[in-house]
């Protein structure tokens, strides 16, 4: 994308380096000015029309363009282009208003300053030309350039360029800041960005080693609300300022990756290839007073489907002005609600109180139900509700917010027939009736960002869609499926679209694959067993990618988002997809979702209310990286995981684990990545036996059963070495005897460690009639038996023995494989408690129909707890076999 838009506008939008600080003063004093120029767009400039903030070119002439900020008055204007030898090279003016109605002043360039990875070195101006430009419209104009040293004068055409079409420039769909950026302790370079929906550029403006002026850019995406990153490219040989046009070339070596994360509508971070950050702020060129903003009323821009008096019942509300931010506290909710004491629903409103968030400009917050006692607010979601009535609705419903008063903002839908305070906020006919059904959920109406989020007070404005959006842009259209069966739209797959105005395109998703997404946040530790190992993360994104599925079934792409810990920048192939975190280290790691925390010990739920965007709370995994579930942190179990769920902790913190080369780092690895496996079958709908909670089932071939749990799959479970891990479950067996951890085959020790969910091709075992030279159920190759009696030996004819848990007295059963990857759960949102591929969820790609957690509540459903025993046993087997 980015080479055709130098070639048809170099780099469309670049966040361009700000050059410097410098420019000049009003042309009518300037020594260089030129009447002519002037002339030239007299005509135009009479119109008085302002340009908009962002990129623009000549369509007849990509290679060079012109980034262009007005604030008040002024503009500030870099010119992006080539010297006549073929080096890129820039120029920067300030531009006054005229009383044409145009715009004037030098155009400056700058020498000997900072590169983009070297020190600090102030840069020194020049005068290069005059300029004159003038608009006819926000969008098109014409920049009249006389060079300073020979009059020779040009007059380029200037077109805004759209990034991303087809909405070309609208605004970002996102609270991302469009125009100049740099640090004032290093001026001389700077960064110019321009944001359209989901995509931006970023454009460096600085200098070479030998001090001339230079400058990058990237194609970037915006992967989160603040965040935007993208690689470098650099070109040459394209056209000058006043020279004929030829094309650019691009260079075939990048200079590396860049980030930009804006910590405020006026502040952020830059993080150059080298990993080195630096603090920018807006550049703010013009120190006019600039007039106030008519302050807009908050809008109702998403109501979601509910079913269940317990379940989270919530709408979203956005705040469309451009500077002015809205506390939502200044709002009372009119709404239909829920008595839980008496079990009745009233289609007639009840004023609720709105709690205290500060809504930035252009952005969305989540007004949620009470569905615990005490939750705790966020940037992105906040609760309402009293002690036995909250915000409810079914098919039907009345939402108003009222200010002052009178009616902010109302919608009416289904049959409801309440009537808002100000009687003229809502007119004609409802909005669309949602979903009302057990199996409904995920649904939403919505004003569509398409359509410019209208609103007329009427029913039209609203459409009804397939996909609820929280916390951000209604960016899912009317009618859209997920033809994968994964629970994400069809839509949300396209290069240039998004999903809540995520990129998830940019994360990796594809259309024709399953696509799951897991974010892994970690506590701060030095302890190995708590920092994820990349190794340990590939190995299970592998596991699903190289998996050769089922007939029908389409494969399973994982996207894991470890944040920073691997990739300073955006880099979905080092686990950064701008959303992992760390977590503050505490030497207990609890999930417990309505009650006080243990003392001591972190709440999952807690800190995912902070770390984990709203936006992704329908299609996110998420994951914490902590030391122990013990109060006293000691070591104990490896993991705990909802089942049906979309939550999980990994806990092998105080165990000893290690990073020397050979075996201990070996297993380190096999032990994070089966570990992780394990936990995430549970959320995908897995438990212990596969179907049941039978664990220890030797025929059952997955990593869920604790037989394979750490010990891993055997890679022939036909062969004489099959039934050795039962063996080593199982140390009062004859054949237990020799055999550690270490030295059986495919062993967690080596390198050629397998992990797999069961694909359920073992026969029944049935326990009363055990034929031992069938092995474990999967074959058996000559020689090859299972020792079920423990007499040494291979036994004829059947034997009745316990082999599912032989140190207990449980009756004797038929033990069954199971086929997880058939069964496998992956969407999130549907049926209650929360959102899964249900009936009725708009989908060509067959999918098992599950109950699950509710995913915008974070109530889990169901907790698997494991064996505090399993992973120190291990642990020490590994340790003896060192010594």
């Amino acid at each position: 994308m980015l080479s055709h838009l130098f070639k048809s506008l170099l780099c469309s939008v670049l966040i361009a380096a700000l050059a410097a600080c410098g420019g000049s003063t009003p042309d009518t004093k300037s020594s260089n000015s030129n009447n002519a120029a002037g002339n030239a767009v007299q005509a135009m400039a009479a119109n008085y029309v302002q340009p908009r903030t962002g990129w623009f070119w000549n369509p007849a002439e990509g290679g060079r363009g012109f980034a262009i900020e007005r604030q008040g008055s002024q503009l500030f204007v870099a010119g992006f282009m080539y010297e006549t030898t073929g080096e890129s090279t820039w120029y920067v003016s300030t531009m006054n208003q005229q009383a044409d109605g145009s715009y004037r002043g030098d155009f400056l360039r700058y020498t000997g300053g900072q590169s983009l990875l070297g020190a600090y070195k102030p840069a020194q101006p020049s005068t290069y030309a005059t300029a004159v430009a003038s608009f006819d419209t926000s969008t098109t104009g014409q920049l009249s350039v006389t060079s300073a040293g020979s009059n020779t004068t040009t007059v380029i055409a200037l077109q805004a360029f759209p990034i991303s079409t087809p909405t070309a420039f609208l605004p970002s769909t996102d609270q991302f800041q469009s125009g100049w950026w740099w640090n004032p302790d290093e001026s001389g370079r700077g960064f110019f960005i321009e944001a359209q929906g989901a995509q931006a550029f970023i454009g460096s403006f600085m200098y070479q080693d030998n001090g001339l002026p230079t400058w990058y850019v990237s194609s970037a995406k915006l992967l989160a609300p603040n965040l935007i990153s993208g690689s470098l490219e650099s070109y040459s040989n394209g056209q000058s300022m006043f020279g004929g046009y030829r094309p650019a070339s691009l260079s075939p070596t990048s200079p590396g990756v860049v980030s930009f994360e804006m910590t405020s509508n006026t502040t952020g971070v830059m993080t150059l290839t080298n990993g080195n950050k630096i603090n920018v702020q807006r550049f703010v060129f013009n120190t006019e007073p600039v007039a106030a903003e008519i302050a807009k009323n908050l809008l109702i821009s998403e109501v979601s489907s509910d079913y269940y008096s317990n379940g989270s019942t919530w709408f979203e509300v956005y705040n469309p002005n451009a500077t002015t931010a809205i506390n939502l506290a200044d709002y009372t909710l009119r709404s239909s609600y829920l008595d839980t004491d008496l079990g009745l629903i009233y289609s007639s409103p009840m004023t609720f109180t709105l709690p205290s968030v500060v809504i930035p400009p252009k952005s969305y917050v989540v007004v949620s139900s009470k569905t615990v006692t005490n939750p705790v607010d966020s940037k992105q979601i906040v609760y309402v509700g009293g002690s036995s009535q909250k915000p409810f609705w079914t098919s039907s419903g009345f939402l108003e917010l009222v200010k002052g008063g009178q009616t902010a903002d109302v919608v009416r839908f289904g049959s409801n027939s309440a009537n808002p305070i100000t009687a003229s906020a809502w007119t004609g006919a409802n909005a669309p009736a949602l979903p009302y059904d057990k199996n409904q959920y995920g649904y939403s109406i919505v004003r569509l960002a398409a359509s410019g989020m209208v609103d007329t007070n009427t029913g039209s404005d609203w459409s009804s869609v397939n996909f609820a959006t929280p916390a951000g842009p209604n960016d899912v259209g009317v009618g859209v499926v997920d033809s994968d069966g994964d629970g994400i739209p069809d839509s949300a797959k396209i290069n240039g679209k998004t999903f809540a105005g995520l990129d998830l395109y940019a994360m990796g998703a594809r259309p024709g694959q399953r696509d799951v997404f897991m974010q892994i946040d970690s506590m701060n530790s030095n302890d190995p067993g708590i920092i994820l190992r990349p190794e340990a993360a590939q190995k299970l994104v592998d596991t699903f990618a190289n998996k050769v599925y089922s007939p029908g079934k389409k494969k399973i792409a994982l996207h894991i988002d470890a944040g920073n810990l691997f990739s300073p920048t955006i880099n979905p192939g080092a686990f950064n997809l701008g959303g992992g975190k760390s977590v503050p280290y505490t030497p207990c790691l609890v999930m417990e979702y309505d009650k006080v925390t243990t003392s001591g010990c972190t709440n999952l739920y807690d800190v995912k209310r902070t770390n984990l965007d709203v936006r992704r709370k329908l299609i996110f995994h998420y994951v914490i990286m902590g030391n122990s579930q013990q109060v006293d942190g000691s070591c104990g179990s490896s993991g705990l995981g909802e089942v049906n769920g979309n939550d999980f902790i990994i806990t092998l913190g105080n165990c000893g684990f290690k990073t020397t080369a050979g075996t201990q780092v070996t297993y380190l690895i096999n032990a994070q990545a089966a570990t992780l496996m394990h936990e995430f079958g549970h959320n995908l709908g897995l438990l212990h036996g596969g179907f049941e909670s039978n664990n220890y089932k030797p025929n059952y071939y997955s990593i869920m059963n604790y037989m394979y749990s750490f010990p891993g799959l055997s890679a022939n479970p036909s062969g004489t070495q099959a039934a050795n891990r039962f063996y080593l479950t199982n140390k009062s067996y004859a054949k237990a005897s020799g055999l550690t951890i270490c030295n059986i085959d495919n062993s967690p020790c080596g390198n050629s460690f397998i992990m797999d969910y069961s694909n359920g091709s073992s026969i029944n075992l049935d326990e009363n009639n055990l034929n031992e030279s069938l092995n474990i159920g999967r074959g058996a190759v000559a020689g090859a038996y299972a020792d079920w009696d423990n007499s040494n030996s291979l036994t004829s004819g059947t034997v009745a023995f316990n082999i599912h848990n032989p140190d207990t007295t449980v009756t004797l059963g038929v033990l069954k494989d199971y086929n997880d990857w058939d069964n496998l759960v992956l969407p999130l949102a549907r049926t209650f408690q929360g959102v899964n591929s249900g009936a009725v969820l708009p989908t060509m790609q067959q999918v098992k129909e599950i109950v699950r957690k509710d995913t915008m509540s974070d109530k889990p459903r169901n907790l698997i707890y494991e064996d505090p025993n399993l992973l120190p046993r291990h642990v020490d087997s590994i340790r003896r076999t060192q010594h």
